[in-house]
């Protein structure tokens, strides 16, 4: 049975955190439409250019002034706040069950004729 997922571009320092369990949301100027428990494969762009593991979605959390209660690493913070500023839609997505594969996967191998810029949904198994 083919399940709706999604394939997500994630900077290789951010998804090590999210692998390590360090980083808890991950954050976008615009609401992705995912709904709780949605798989996310993690696409690392240059250098990795590879699908290196995925994560379910516990919840989106719409920012709202209250981004010092969820990053609570001051310097992580101070980037996401540059990252974020002027978003129409700032949004947390909280991260479950992280999970580095043992091989990585080329973005091809989920379907994908070119690799996301932010996100695309595709269907897996």
């Amino acid at each position: 049975m083919l399940t709706l997922t999604a394939v997500m571009a994630i900077q290789t320092h951010h998804a090590d955190r999210i692998y390590r369990g360090d980083k808890q949301f991950e954050y976008r100027r615009l609401r992705p439409r995912f709904t709780p428990g949605i798989k996310v494969y993690i696409y690392e762009p240059l250098p990795v250019q590879a699908v290196t593991g995925y994560f379910h979605v516990a919840g989106l959390i719409d920012l709202d002034n209250n981004l010092a209660e969820l990053e609570h690493n001051k310097n992580e913070r101070n980037i996401v706040e540059t990252y974020l500023h002027g978003a129409r839609r700032p949004t947390a997505i909280a991260i479950a069950s992280p999970m580095r594969l043992a091989q990585p996967l080329a973005f091809g191998q989920l379907g994908l004729k070119v690799a996301p810029q932010s996100y695309v949904y595709t269907e897996s198994e």
